[in-house]
């Protein structure tokens, strides 16, 4: 069940290309499945309505264990632990129409999966194959892609309390 993690990069790009920051792999396992009323055993935290449980102790997953299994990142050094959805944000400058780069996304290895209409240079893009892994794994792919500014993969985060 967990073999299929390997395929996730212990590190993902993001920001500016060139600017160095990066999510990091850490430790645990998010599974992506099921909607629950009640909190999930074992898992360390959770978000019900994307239903998607974190664990840090894989020895604490319920059996069975169903769903899509992905690795758990932080923003590097020290960012709170995030889930990735496969979703990479991508933003050129002024002026430069996302949608104009479709074949270059593709060679890349992604769809456009949402044009902004209130942000023509801005898209959100997912994996050809559909798989996170492949998402993340290819984002410096998309670095390299003339003219983007940002790129940003979805990461998601329990609410912070206060």
């Amino acid at each position: 069940m967990t073999a299929g993690l390997a395929q996730f990069p212990d590190r993902v790009p993001t920001g500016e290309p060139g600017s160095g920051a990066y999510y990091e792999r850490i430790s645990g396992l998010a599974v992506h499945g099921g909607r629950h009323e009640q909190a999930t055993p074992g898992a360390a935290w959770e978000l019900p309505e994307e239903g998607i449980a974190v664990y840090t102790d894989t020895d604490r997953l319920p059996t069975p264990a169903t769903g899509v299994f992905t690795a758990v990142y932080r923003l590097h050094p020290q960012g709170p632990s995030a889930v990735p959805t496969g979703m990479v944000f991508v933003r050129f400058a002024e002026g430069t129409k996302a949608s104009s780069r479709q074949s270059a996304f593709e060679a890349a290895g992604y769809v456009i999966h949402e044009q902004l209409s209130w942000a023509p240079q801005a898209a959100w893009l997912k994996s050809a194959t559909g798989r996170i892994a492949d998402s993340l794994a290819r984002i410096p792919d998309l670095q390299a892609i003339e003219g983007i500014k940002h790129i940003e993969p979805q990461m998601l985060q329990p609410a912070a309390k206060r």
